[in-house]
């Protein structure tokens, strides 16, 4: 460990001590690209079919990470630059996953969309998602986060907030030119091995892009070290089952810090095209992940009767399809833009299980065909500024399932996911935007949406449980506004904003049978309602003229109404049925009566002068059920969160040390038996944590670029809160990068 600072504060010196050296005169305009907060120069984009933005324009809270700091943290995967940018809580089950908590809300109570296309889809679910990682961070141009309900331009699903993405954005040029780049990444604590190449032809007319990446991880190393806040071992794996072919054979880890059976392998493709005549544009956005079999870590770790459960649980190769046309045209009249998006996805994932020396293992296969339209008319004038538009959406699942015997290669029908029938969700509405500017002051936003949702699905035969619906039918009015303003002083930027969202129930909430973690059982609930959030934000925004100082808090409060959870149920009067072999406890999806979630978070960039900058920032967020005059705590709320960080910049050096902190979460701020995995923390909680990380980047030439880093200085071994798997120990990266 003394090496390893000693090394780091040589390094240190030395940078500085080339800092000094006035290769180049450096100005403001040198400090800008790594401000993160209220760049003139880089505007919010809002999506590909929302309006374009500037963050003094916007009365709600919007991250933008740019792709200068996705290049310096080096993420492994889209999950990891969220978490690493410390300003949105990720959730980990598994090595292959990461689930984003915004605002105390997560997975299906989150809107993902990628270059425009809505994410989400008919069998999302409210526990913890790993979809994000099938979106390639290497490919990104940049990530913005929209804070707090945002139905209005978004739809369902938006109560938390809206992770849109942006791949690499085509452009023309007046010549034709070439552009290839190509990135190499190595990493210690996984063995993680990264290969991506992209390649970009444009001239005045047309403008295409390739890009392909492979991802490659073994089992994950956590930490050795003991936690500064808590002296015990977290998350050690001492024991793990390997096939023999006829039986399962126990194997004693000697490296309990290495959690076996964690790694998986991941290939992303996307291929773009564009051809511009006058004022139109055309545009086509292929894009294609697949993965290896995903271990779910957590559940090979739990313990039935003092022993392994299972023998085998991982998720199938996840596949994510998409095929998008975009049709742009300027000026159809009056000043008017036109845009038309659509939309085409194929999305499969499975799930594998089989008990431990049992022989059969057991498959589910969901597949969904996702259909989509977005047409928007867009008007900008001198105060005034308008958007109107169609939004649709078509959903279907197919869901499958059989079991097969690892030694006879028998197969046997087993209980489907989903109901086994026609499964289909459609959504359409309209939607209305408009930000007025009554003086040089003061700005007004207001915004709508209305449509109507539909659900069917059927059980055909044969499904896991008697005495549930054989058809479940649903139709929902949909509806959500907001209303905020903009008030400009000379060093502030003072906003504030109340926002309706909403999140209809879909294929997951309603028709599913499943053992959860604490060994409940999920059955349909026909009866659900629609979730609906309200949101009262304001923020204090500085502002100067000179940008070097920068900072922002952010407030909100948001009440909840028929927020769906699960709780104890019945069927034919039993409270327990008999599942997969074994007697366990039913619950359903319910609508609680009310519950709030408040919260706020404070941001801070200090560039001191033109080579040294701070960052800081700070996330506290609270949830409570509120029933019969009585508050109980709410599942997915994270702890207190902060993070801070030195960057140092050259004209061809920047180095940045930071640190990431987590507190407490005792186990009686759990919501017991629901989503925040008790099972997987500490009999007190989850403990507090704190890491340190240090990255340099170092331009060699015009077209060759050097990063390298240590996650995790000290090696503590933690956990993150509802995590089933603990964090990586001391990783040591490289990186390279080549372009031209």
């Amino acid at each position: 460990m003394k090496k390893i600072f000693i090394a780091l504060s040589m390094s240190w010196v030395c940078f500085t001590a080339l800092g000094q050296q006035k290769t180049k005169t450096l100005d403001t305009l040198d400090v800008l690209p790594l401000l993160q907060q209220n760049q003139e120069s880089n505007p919010l984009i809002f999506s590909s079919a929302k309006p374009v933005k500037k963050y003094n324009d916007v009365p709600t809270q919007v991250l933008k990470i740019q792709q200068s700091e996705i290049i310096l943290n080096q993420p492994a995967n889209t999950a990891e630059l969220l978490q690493k940018n410390g300003n949105v809580f990720v959730q980990k089950s598994q090595l292959g996953g990461g689930s984003p908590i915004i605002r105390g809300l997560e997975a299906n109570r989150i809107s993902l969309v990628v270059d425009g296309v809505r994410m989400n889809n008919l069998i999302y679910r409210g526990g913890h998602l790993q979809n994000l990682i099938t979106v390639d961070v290497n490919s990104l141009e940049d990530v913005e986060v929209l804070y707090g309900p945002s139905s209005n331009l978004y739809g369902s699903d938006a109560l938390g907030g809206v992770i849109a993405l942006r791949t690499h954005q085509l452009k023309f040029s007046n010549e034709e030119t070439i552009h290839v780049n190509s990135q190499t990444r190595v990493g210690s604590a996984a063995q993680e091995f990264s290969q991506h190449f992209d390649v970009a032809l444009q001239n005045k007319n047309w403008s295409t892009w390739t890009s392909f990446t492979f991802n490659q991880w073994g089992d994950l190393r956590s930490g050795k070290s003991k936690n500064w806040f808590f002296d015990q071992p977290v998350g050690e794996r001492h024991q793990y089952a390997i096939w023999t072919g006829r039986n399962d054979s126990l194997v004693t880890n000697n490296h309990p810090e290495v959690q076996k059976f964690s790694g998986y392998k991941q290939y992303d493709f996307i291929q773009k095209m564009s051809v511009r005549k006058g004022l139109q544009r055309h545009t086509v956005n292929i894009q294609y992940s697949n993965s290896s079999n995903v271990p779910r870590y957590d559940r090979l770790t739990d313990l039935s009767g003092g022993q392994l459960k299972y023998g085998d649980w991982y998720y199938g190769p996840q596949t994510r399809g998409l095929v998008s046309y975009i049709f742009h045209h300027d000026n159809i009249g009056k000043g008017i833009d036109l845009d038309a998006q659509f939309n085409y996805q194929n999305i499969e994932e499975s799930r594998y299980t089989r008990r431990l020396n049992n022989q059969w293992l057991d498959g589910r296969v969901e597949n969904v065909q996702v259909a989509s339209t977005t047409i928007t008319l867009h008007k900008k004038a001198e105060k005034n500024e308008w958007q109107i538009g169609l939004d649709g959406q078509w959903n279907d699942l197919k869901s499958t399932s059989n079991s097969i015997n690892k030694i006879t290669s028998q197969t046997r029908e087993i209980s489907t996911r989903y109901s086994n029938g026609l499964n289909r969700m459609n959504q359409i509405s309209l939607f209305a935007y408009n930000a007025y500017r009554v003086n040089a002051n003061m700005q007004i936003h207001a915004s709508a949406r209305a449509g109507y949702s539909a659900l069917t699905s059927t059980i055909v035969s044969g499904y896991a449980v008697d005495g549930i619906h054989n058809k479940i039918e649903q139709n929902h009015p949909t509806y959500s506004a907001a209303i905020g303003w903009i008030y400009q002083l000379k060093n502030y930027n003072l906003s504030s904003n109340i926002n309706m969202g909403y999140r209809v129930p879909n294929i997951d909430d309603l028709s599913k049978i499943f053992e959860t973690s604490a060994g409940n059982v999920v059955v349909p609930n026909a009866k659900l309602k629609s979730e609906q959030a309200t949101t009262w934000d304001v923020s204090i925004r500085h502002n100067t003229s000179d940008p070097r100082m920068q900072w922002s808090i952010n407030a909100y409060n948001t009440w909840l109404t028929n927020f769906i959870t699960t709780a104890p149920t019945t069927i034919n009067g039993q409270d327990s049925i008999v599942y997969d072999g074994q007697l366990s406890p039913i619950v359903s999806s319910q609508n609680q009566d009310k519950g709030y979630i408040r919260g706020a978070q404070f941001n801070m960039t200090n560039a001191l002068n033109n080579h040294w900058r701070l960052d800081w920032s700070a996330n506290v967020t609270k949830g409570r059920f509120v029933s019969n005059g009585k508050e109980t705590p709410m599942d997915h709320i994270p702890p207190v969160m902060a993070m801070g960080s030195v960057t140092y910049m050259q004209e061809k050096w920047s180095m940045q040390l930071s640190s990431q902190f987590q507190s407490w979460k005792r186990l009686d701020q759990y919501r017991l038996g629901a989503e925040d995995n008790e099972d997987y923390a500490t009999a007190d909680g989850t403990p507090a944590w704190m890491i340190f990380n240090y990255r340099v980047q170092y331009q060699f030439a015009a077209h060759s670029q050097l990063m390298a880093g240590v996650d995790n200085i000290f090696d503590v071994q933690y956990r993150t809160f509802a995590s089933g798997i603990n964090a990586s120990g001391r990783n040591f990266y490289l990186s390279y990068r080549f372009n031209f």
